[in-house]
């Protein structure tokens, strides 16, 4: 379980401070002081973890999942106000996602049919 001040250190760090600011931020040293205790919190397990967990919650929040695709395509093609070309390109999108067009395929058969007759 992490104290305050090593959550603090991560979330200074997750902003974008280097790992000696985001420590000497949260644990209140001077700035020009030197210390190594930025690197004995990042060798901590919990800490790397924390740091790991909230990296990916910020991915996750940032990018868009297919029902969130599928819904801006879906306002698109419903939106009277987008052009024409702009509603057709979703729709075609649309369709894609659905697999409603039949791949282009050269079909070539050969069949023999052989028949014996008897008397």
């Amino acid at each position: 379980m992490l104290n305050q001040k090593q959550i603090e250190f991560c979330n200074n760090y997750l902003s974008g401070m280097t790992q000696e600011q985001a420590y000497k931020l949260a644990y209140s040293i001077d700035e020009d002081k030197t210390t190594n205790g930025a690197y004995r919190l990042m060798r901590n397990e919990e800490v790397r973890e924390y740091i790991k967990e909230k990296n990916e919650a910020l991915f996750n929040e940032r990018v868009a999942d297919l029902q969130e695709c599928l819904e801006v395509i879906t306002d698109i093609i419903r939106d009277e106000n987008s052009s024409k070309s702009e509603r057709m390109k979703a729709l075609d999108m649309r369709l894609k996602t659905l697999a409603a067009y039949v791949d282009k395929q050269d079909i070539n058969l050969k069949t023999t049919i052989t028949v014996d007759v008897e008397d």
